[in-house]
């Protein structure tokens, strides 16, 4: 099991044992160290949204993350297990004008590790894509 913080909506955070996340070829799955609260996370408890990101179904928050390597995907390379990693957020589409552009800080339709609907860092281990790990 992974124990995670997971905010299931206005000022209701628990913690709880959920399912440990699937690997999947493209994937890293990273045991947590460290991940940041910022005022992001605060506002989740605090108004149960962020602007657009509402919580619909129990999230785990968290985006400033960092781990270990613990599993790889299997067609993941450039990493083994052991290695330290920092996470980066962004789940950029990789379809639109400025991913195209290399731009995938604003990319027009991204996602965000820690915003609905994806799952973020307060968890013993998180699944990310490896090209989000650095």
């Amino acid at each position: 099991m992974n124990r995670s913080a997971r905010l299931h909506g206005k000022g209701d955070l628990r913690v709880e044992d959920v399912p440990l996340p699937e690997t999947g070829p493209e994937d890293v799955l990273v045991q947590m160290a460290f991940v940041g609260m910022c005022h992001t996370d605060v506002h989740f408890f605090d108004h149960g949204h962020v602007d657009r990101f509402l919580v619909e179904r129990p999230l785990t928050l968290g985006h400033e993350m960092s781990g270990v390597v613990s599993q790889l995907g299997s067609n993941v390379l450039g990493f083994k297990p052991g290695d330290r990693v920092t996470i980066d957020t962004n789940r950029p589409c990789f379809q639109c004008k400025n991913c195209g552009d290399r731009r995938y800080n604003i990319c027009s339709d991204g996602k965000y590790a820690g915003l609905p609907p994806i799952d973020g860092g307060y968890a013993r281990f998180m699944v990310t894509p490896a090209y989000t790990c650095h």
